[in-house]
């Protein structure tokens, strides 16, 4: 992506040029980061790296509601 910045509406894969292949491997290293686990549904849902942030966001807090109710 060069020196551009990212942001909540960059597209993964028409303003990132990412393939099916180069966006599993991005999922999976934010999955491994950040500890998660992103379903076969959200992963279709993910458009844009904003839509990335808002789903390990949601996942955190369910998991963090989850361990400490």
């Amino acid at each position: 992506y060069g020196d551009k910045p990212l942001d909540h509406s960059t597209r993964l894969v028409n303003d990132l040029g990412l393939d099916s292949l180069d966006l599993a491997e991005v999922l999976v290293s934010v999955e491994k980061e950040f500890d998660i686990e992103i379903t076969e549904q959200d992963w279709e849902r993910l458009c844009t790296f904003g839509d990335v942030i808002a789903c390990v966001n949601k996942i955190i807090a369910i998991n963090h509601s989850t361990h400490h109710s």
